[in-house]
């Protein structure tokens, strides 16, 4: 990833609130609360849900990167990623669930 890992607006152990995915990476990987660092490597999450419409663009499991353009408030995305990449994003208000 070239930018900073983005932290979350709000954390709990099983998701994190992103405010606007636009503004820098987030690792999900690597901000998973349930994980210690030595175990992070391969835990993705389950799902992503989005409160406020937009596009969002996530790093799939396989490293390829997918875009979900249009996405309306509230819809949810039962996806396993890595990672919300800043560059494709749009959406705000992003749950990511473990």
């Amino acid at each position: 990833m070239t930018t900073p890992a983005s932290t979350a607006l709000y954390s709990s152990p099983h998701w994190d609130v992103i405010a606007d995915a636009s503004t820098a990476d987030y690792d999900i990987v690597a901000n998973d609360p349930m994980v210690s660092v030595a175990m992070q490597k391969g835990r993705l999450c389950r799902e992503i849900t989005v409160l406020g419409s937009g596009d969002l663009e996530v790093t799939r499991a396989d490293g390829t990167n997918k875009t979900f353009s249009g996405l309306q408030a509230g819809a949810v995305l039962p996806i396993a990623a890595a990672a919300i990449v800043a560059t494709g994003s749009t959406a705000t208000n992003v749950i990511v669930s473990w």
